[in-house]
């Protein structure tokens, strides 16, 4: 049955009808005074116009009533997901999981008490995964679980269908909120019934996260792989984090981690043999755990023999820059070149020193890190090429810049030259000379220090705040008044304070493809007392290593790649930089870059762009459509070399077994559509309910004529025609 329905306002019927009248009115004025069948027409177009545009105010709706002939569909549509391997549903005194007791359901067809009155069919949906061909939003290549994708296919597979019981632990992770679906359910009148399978508390567990592995290191170096262990345990446990290759251990971390806890750790080694390896990093099982899977991580890591080099550039040798020389000369993985630059005097010379700044892209190239101590641009210094050559170099070629500053305060002048975007902090004009105190003064690590690498000077991170309150203190810091945005505070001044808190004195800050490090004193040399090069070289070499790590991810004589991040997982947007130099060791800006992506057996063709600045970068981006070993094969046209790379692409799983089921979300899509909620004990008492709800035997479609797109282009037409007719006609 079809029926027409209107709805107008008050106001708007008022309007209508005095539209409609007036306009009455002016037509048959218009055809006394006319003469002729034309403008009779005109003025009859006119009158339908306005009783098209009046019928359009009342709100035309087609109704029309379906009447139900057949059984009424319901849908069982059950969770066949990773999550609901999750052993948390009581059965007796023991506990099976929510697969188990979904198979047991479904095996004894717990929808009989239905079947009399309502035909039910049964529909499961599952893990989304990357070789599904499946778009999902949130990342296309993830594994996990669509509730609202799942809910919308079964509506469409079945259109008839009268009801939904969902039977699920609520776990969604990908794609858009169940909570749409539930609208387009209450829309179509499909109230959806729900099933919470699963506890919603945790399980007991101990759990072994956020394993971060280097995709490389240099032979002889202190490998440092943070952890992070989370307890779902009531109690507290001692236990040990053992890190393995090839089956043999070769570094193990005890920890104690409290009840409902976490422990952020490290593990470390020094590398002694070159090669490719898989790092195993696990931690043994409790007693009362219930989930084997989380105990264990690992990934490869690439052992390279690699000489760094670094240019230390001063003005004065001061104690600072003594010390610091004295570190990265004696430290085996260093190549060091100082520039001491004595203003008005003769500039320094001997072993490991030149004469003059390297003035050119591939002279300053080779440099890994630079060191500014306290220098500025102009007064027989640096110059503003110099400072262009530099922002280009850590910009585009991913190396690092290490701002020393000192009491001449130098730094200053950088303030109006390219390197002030390259400054992590914002100087204070009012101290121009720096903060000098009578006693001595202590660092003080933040949180994001305490557990950073750079900053790493123990080998036991819950000891590393402890050494760093022990350090010898300084007597003078830098003039800073806050970090810039994006920048992170790595060490903080102990006492002083301004209106942003505690001044920053070790500051990280990235900046194009490279780092910088701004570094508050000049008294890292006193660390050295009474324990002599433990802390000074070790935090020296570690900036080194840290700040190069990117430049060097993979590199010949002529082709340079780096790529961020440096661990992607499936799915993420991993851009790719490639520096290409011809034979003399110039950057080629001109060159047409390609590369050639395989995994297994799938291929991708990249084509790269050239990035302005002179400095011989090129740049593209791989979305990877799969995990495994990456072969990246980057090659120049103009130089005909090529570079093959190896990269990691991890598994991104969202399903967790263990997580406590979202029964709230599941009470919304209940509550939305008019259904109702229950726990999985309580699914009789569901059954009932829906076998006694009224249900209706119609189904009532709307068409709403007034706000289709083609009835106001018909309406638009007609008054185009009335327009172009009364021009014609020479009315207008």
């Amino acid at each position: 049955m079809t029926l027409w329905s209107y709805t107008i306002s008050t106001p708007a019927l008022v309007a209508a009808i005095g539209i409609a009248l007036a306009t009455i009115v002016c037509s048959i004025r218009a055809c006394r005074r006319s003469r002729g069948r034309r403008f009779i027409a005109l003025e009859a177009l006119r009158l339908i116009i306005v009783a098209l545009l009046v019928f359009t105010l009342f709100k035309p709706e087609r109704l029309t009533h379906t009447s139900y002939t057949e059984q009424p569909l319901h849908l069982v549509l059950y969770d066949m997901s990773e999550s609901m391997a999750t052993l948390d549903v009581a059965d007796g005194n023991t506990f099976i999981t929510r697969a188990e007791w979904l198979q047991a359901q479904l095996e004894n067809e717990f929808w009989r008490p239905l079947s009399s009155d309502f035909n039910v069919q049964t529909v499961g949906f599952g893990d989304i995964a990357a070789d599904s061909g499946d778009a999902v939003e949130g990342g296309m290549d993830a594994i996990g679980t669509d509730l609202n994708k799942a809910l919308n296919d079964a509506l469409t597979q079945y259109p008839d269908a009268r009801a939904v019981i969902l039977l699920s632990d609520g776990d969604w992770n990908l794609g858009r909120s169940p909570v749409q679906a539930a609208v387009a359910c209450r829309r179509r009148g499909v109230p959806v019934y729900t099933v919470g399978v699963g506890s919603h508390r945790h399980l007991p567990d101990l759990i072994l996260d956020e394993v971060r592995i280097p995709s490389y290191a240099l032979l002889n170096e202190q490998i440092a792989v943070p952890f992070r262990v989370s307890s779902k345990l009531d109690r507290d446990v001692e236990t040990a984090v053992r890190l393995t290759v090839e089956g043999r251990v070769l570094a193990e971390r005890s920890i104690r981690v409290p009840a409902q806890g976490e422990v952020n750790d490290m593990l470390s080694w020094r590398a002694d043999n070159l090669g490719r390896y898989y790092i195993d990093v696990r931690l043994p099982l409790e007693s009362e755990e219930k989930i084997l899977e989380n105990n264990e991580a690992g990934g490869f890591i690439a052992i390279r023999e690699e000489t760094l080099k670094v240019l230390i550039v001063e003005s004065e040798p001061r104690w600072e820059y003594r010390y610091l020389r004295n570190a990265l000369t004696r430290d085996p993985g260093v190549d060091v070149d100082c520039l001491l630059m004595h203003p008005g005097m003769r500039r320094g010379d001997g072993h490991n020193y030149i004469r003059h700044f390297p003035g050119s892209r591939e002279k300053l190239a080779q440099y890994d890190v630079i060191f500014l101590g306290d220098v500025g641009i102009g007064g027989n210094e640096l110059t503003e090429k110099d400072a262009t050559l530099i922002r280009g170099l850590i910009e585009q070629q991913a190396s690092g810049l290490v701002f020393l500053p000192g009491s001449r305060g130098r730094i200053f002048t950088m303030i109006e030259s390219p390197l002030a975007e390259l400054l992590p902090v914002t100087l204070d004009p009012e101290q121009p000379q720096g903060l000098a105190a009578a006693h001595e003064s202590r660092w003080e690590i933040t949180t994001r220090g305490e557990a950073h690498l750079l900053t790493s000077l123990t080998r036991q991170s819950n000891k590393n705040r402890r050494v760093w309150q022990e350090l010898p203190g300084f007597y003078w810091a830098a003039p800073v008044a806050r970090s810039k945005p994006g920048a992170h505070v790595l060490a903080v001044h102990g006492s002083r304070r301004n209106e942003w808190g505690r001044l920053p004195l070790i500051v990280l800050r990235p900046f194009g493809n490279g780092q910088t490090l701004f570094m508050g004193t000049d008294s890292a040399w006193r660390w050295r007392r009474g324990v002599e090069d433990k802390y000074h070289y070790r935090f020296w070499g570690q900036v080194v290593r840290w700040m190069s790590h990117a430049r060097h991810l993979a590199h010949d004589q002529d082709i340079r790649v780096f790529h961020t991040p440096e661990t992607p997982q499936r799915g993420d947007t991993v851009f790719i930089n490639a520096n290409i130099f011809d034979d003399s060791g110039l950057p080629l800006s001109n060159d047409i870059v390609t590369a050639t992506v395989t995994i297994d057996d799938d291929q991708q063709q990249l084509e790269f762009e050239a990035v302005e600045g002179g400095w011989g970068l090129y740049r593209t981006k791989w979305k990877p459509a799969r995990s495994g070993t990456a072969e990246v094969v980057v090659s120049s046209r103009t130089t005909g070399n090529s570079l093959t790379s190896l990269l990691e692409i991890t598994s991104v799983r969202r399903e967790k077994i263990g997580q406590p089921a979202r029964r709230s979300v599941l009470r919304d899509i209940s509550r939305i559509t008019g259904g109702s909620f229950v726990d999985s004990a309580d699914v009789s008492q569901l059954l009932e309910a829906i076998r006694t709800a009224p249900l209706e035997h119609q189904v009532m479609e709307r068409f709403k004529l007034w706000s289709t797109w083609w009835w106001g282009l018909i309406i638009l037409g007609l008054c185009t025609t009335f327009w172009c007719l009364r021009k014609a006609a020479g009315v207008i």
